[in-house]
């Protein structure tokens, strides 16, 4: 993706030919519908994220007695 941003930016300069404001409409609509798609993105505060392949690999699972990385404080699996 990043390649064919590379290719079309200096042709979207080109239309300023046709509106003098229309390149500048072109990519603060880009601006805008990539901040609106990061909305989507799921929220990851206070959730410990993977940090080595073997993270990703093993289930998601709490143990007893493992420590919480976000407040130090032992987790439990009672709820």
């Amino acid at each position: 993706m990043s390649r064919l941003g590379v290719s079309v930016a200096p042709l979207i300069l080109l239309l300023e030919d046709v509106w003098p404001v229309l390149p500048q409409v072109i990519i603060c609509s880009v601006a805008i519908v990539s901040g609106l798609v990061a909305l989507l993105l799921p929220e990851t505060k206070d959730e410990r994220l993977p940090e080595s392949i073997d993270d990703i690999e093993k289930p998601r699972s709490v143990n007893k007695g493992e420590m919480d990385a976000t407040s130090g404080k032992e987790v439990s699996s009672d709820a």
